[in-house]
């Protein structure tokens, strides 16, 4: 059975983030088995390949007060917004090996992630909705990834106990009228940030008909 190296690291740095993903991007493209990257970022807003600065609503004063970042990726998608509280889950997988195409691999993680939020209650979905997982009319996930020699990087973004209020300053995902939501927000509880981690990188193995294996300590 293929393996799926899980690793939590906890609150990083967007730019350390892009790192990890690098390194492992390239180990995969050598040969290692198939990664995810579980972690939480400092405040940022990220701006996808078809990101627009416009999309950011607040000046220079405000976003070094609310001490953000703002990074260019190249994912796919517009501006988001990640921070404390939102699980990041980077998948550095081979396509080629598991004979699937950049679309099918986004909605398995949609699929992921409803399975997820419906063990805690929320029922969430992806149908005829924009790219993401969706509670009704409120967005509660969003995925952007980027396919290089058939690795993804990038990925998956789930609002577990995220401080909405960050997206306020912005039109996330291009959606004017998008307004979001969490998992804390929906269920009026704080959940385990690396309990949820856990559960995200056990679908995703489970998912790719992989054998999950923590290259770190288990995230209990």
């Amino acid at each position: 059975m293929a393996i799926l190296e899980g690793r939590y690291v906890g609150e990083t740095l967007y730019s350390e983030g892009l790192r990890m993903q690098e390194l492992a991007h390239r180990s995969v493209s050598e040969g290692a088995p198939d990664q995810v990257i579980l972690l939480e970022h400092p405040n940022v807003y990220t701006l996808g390949r078809r990101g627009d600065h416009q999309d950011i609503l607040i000046g220079p004063d405000v976003i070094r007060k609310l001490e953000l970042e703002i990074f260019e990726t190249d994912r796919g998608g517009e501006v988001t917004y990640h921070g404390p509280g939102q699980l990041v889950a980077y998948p550095i997988v081979d396509l080629h090996r598991l004979k699937q195409g950049p679309i099918e691999f986004i909605r398995k993680l949609e699929t992921i992630t409803i399975s997820i939020l419906s063990s805690h209650g929320v029922s969430a979905t992806s149908a005829n909705k924009p790219t993401g997982v969706w509670v009704g009319n409120t967005k509660i996930a969003s995925i952007g990834i980027k396919v290089s020699n058939k690795i993804t990087s990038h990925g998956l973004a789930i609002n577990i106990n995220t401080d909405l209020s960050y997206f306020d300053h912005i039109i996330a995902c291009g959606l004017v009228e998008s307004q979001p939501t969490s998992l804390s927000n929906e269920t009026n509880k704080t959940h385990n940030m690396k309990k949820i981690a856990y559960e995200v990188a056990e679908e995703l193995a489970t998912t790719l008909g992989s054998h999950l294996q923590w290259d770190s300590i288990h995230p209990n």
